[in-house]
């Protein structure tokens, strides 16, 4: 299936999108500049898709599969990704302003690597949530200070 095909499945017919990911999950996606705006993206398989450029300004990606996946310039402005696995994901360049991560009772994994957040526009809540993330550890303390 073409890349607006895919995309179309996305926005109008995620269960179908699942199948077809489940047919071939290692399937190379290429989806970058999709416009994925708003979509219901909950449980969406995106391991491994080029989302570079993408906008999923305000979508709801609660419980997504971003593993791997390359979101490099994506606009993620208000998106949901509570509970997403974005295990490995790029952000380079990524928006992420009122982006919400959730608390640290869901099971969102991140990996914080210098060069996957270079450029990344965090939102001060998001940085207080993350870094409340991280102080969850018992055997350290973090402290910090955001200033504008």
């Amino acid at each position: 299936m073409n890349k607006s095909g895919l995309v179309s499945l996305l926005r109008t017919n995620l269960e179908e999108f699942k199948r077809i990911r489940e047919r071939d999950p290692r399937a190379q996606l290429y989806l970058s500049g999709a416009d994925l705006s708003g979509c219901n993206l909950k449980g969406a398989p995106l391991a491994g898709v080029s989302l570079r450029n993408a906008s999923l300004h305000n979508a709801d990606c609660t419980d997504a599969n971003f593993r791997f996946t390359d979101l490099s310039g994506a606009d993620l402005r208000g998106a949901r990704l509570e509970g997403a696995n974005l295990h490995e994901t790029i952000f380079e360049g990524a928006d992420m302003r009122g982006a919400t991560l959730g608390g640290v009772e869901r099971k969102t994994r991140m990996c914080l690597h210098i060069s996957s957040f270079r450029g990344v526009r965090w939102s001060r809540e998001e940085m207080e949530v993350m870094m409340g993330m991280l102080n969850q550890n018992p055997d350290w303390e973090i402290r910090y200070q955001i200033v504008p």
